[in-house]
């Protein structure tokens, strides 16, 4: 029988989630706190989940974005995912520090940001391609996170979500498999 999606995965009830109202402040020490909240053969989790009233998770916000919302003026920079998937040198992406003055205000002042930044203005709303069924092989899933290049994705069971599937775990269960090998 072939691994499925659901063997692998973390519950949602398991993973750290934050309301769609709370401040990137409650974000960062809802991520910081959550190494605890995984099995200890888990990696710590390098994302929150975004919910709303309901409990349905509207988004996500992992180490990046937490670092992203820390310098408002990489908004003026444009859409990142698509920036990223082009390939940026290193001489380009020094030149945008410059051009767009980025990172000039002292970390001292970082307190006063997290305080007044909405989750809900930095989190990453999902996509299509973000999310897989919880039936799915791993295999399959294994697929969309190569080519999507996805760290993670959405697990949904009647187009609910129901789980994170996490990259890390992916390679874990994997490595685990291949230590099983008589070579």
């Amino acid at each position: 029988m072939e691994t499925s999606v659901k063997q692998i995965m973390i519950p949602l009830k398991d993973f750290p989630q934050v309301p769609v109202e709370a401040t990137l402040y409650q974000a960062i020490i809802t991520l910081y706190d959550s190494h605890d909240c995984l099995p200890d053969h888990r990696y710590h989790p390098r994302a929150v989940l975004v919910v709303d009233g309901e409990g349905v998770v509207v988004g996500k916000l992992d180490l990046r974005d937490c670092i992203r919302a820390l310098e408002p003026k990489y908004g003026e920079i444009g859409d990142f995912n698509r920036l990223t998937h082009w390939g940026l040198n290193p001489e380009f992406i020094r030149s945008m520090v410059q051009k767009h003055d980025l990172w000039r205000d002292p970390l001292d002042s970082l307190c006063d940001k997290v305080v007044a930044t909405s989750v809900a203005d930095c989190m990453n709303r999902p996509q299509e391609d973000e999310y897989v069924p919880a039936e799915a092989t791993l295999g399959e899933a294994m697929h969309q996170m190569v080519m999507g290049r996805q760290l993670s994705l959405l697990v949904s069971e009647d187009e609910t979500v129901v789980g994170f599937l996490r990259l890390c775990d992916v390679f874990s269960y994997v490595a685990g498999k291949i230590t099983e090998c008589a070579v």
